[in-house]
């Protein structure tokens, strides 16, 4: 899937808070992984793409799943998390 083509993205951080203010993919949204399926139906949007990230496929996987379940339809994993997107040259924002 092409992000770019897409208007409304959701890119959303499922790591922990500190993990998150350490550094996290500019303009993310935080809300970690046993956060979901509390904040999720009131914080994210069903309509808009959703792509999750992690530190670990596996927990990147979980979410991506729990949003599923809540009927999020849009949603995507992003391969290799924040490191993989730092590695492309993207907008990373890191606490000085």
């Amino acid at each position: 899937m092409k992000l770019r083509r897409e208007k409304n993205i959701t890119l959303l951080d499922t790591r922990e808070r500190e993990d998150y203010a350490s550094s996290h993919i500019s303009g993310a949204k935080n809300i970690p992984d046993d956060e979901l399926s509390i904040r999720g139906p009131r914080e994210l949007n069903k309509t808009e793409v959703i792509v999750t990230y992690c530190g670990c496929e596996g927990v990147n996987q979980m979410a991506a799943s729990t949003l599923i379940r809540m009927g999020f339809r849009k949603v995507y994993m992003l391969q290799g998390g924040r490191d993989t997107w730092e590695k492309a040259g993207l907008a990373v924002v890191t606490r000085n």
